[in-house]
């Protein structure tokens, strides 16, 4: 408390509370206040939801794609008895692919293309 005052001071850091100020000051607070058109607070809505689902999707192909290589790499290691070595060269060949596809030097086509000549049909089973 002030010793000038038997209130204490509710001040912080310079700016009063909201129930501090005035009517006058109020209205000046609330007609200084930045106002937007419903079509405008349309568009920070929709702009809004479109970052978060974008964010989501990634979210979603990060792990979809994270989960494939743990099934990769089990199926490596279980059933063709690779070790930590094969596996990091596998691990660096397939990233060394992604780059490839990420450059536009190859195509998910092509691959699939490849696939497709040496009998394997992704997106079913295969025997």
């Amino acid at each position: 408390m002030d010793e000038h005052h038997d209130q204490p001071e509710t001040e912080v850091k310079g700016k009063p509370d909201a129930e501090q100020l005035n009517r006058q000051q109020r209205r000046a607070r609330k007609k200084n206040a930045k106002l937007i058109t419903p079509q405008q607070y349309n568009n920070d809505v929709q702009a809004g939801i479109r970052r978060l689902l974008a964010d989501r999707a990634d979210s979603i192909i990060s792990e979809t794609v994270a989960n494939s290589l743990a099934v990769t790499i089990n199926v490596l290691h279980d059933k063709f008895g690779f070790g930590k070595a094969r596996i990091q060269k596998f691990m660096g060949e397939y990233n060394e692919l992604f780059d490839t596809i990420l450059q536009e030097y190859v195509s998910f086509e092509d691959l699939k293309e490849e696939a497709l000549q040496l009998g394997v049909r992704l997106g079913e089973k295969n025997e």
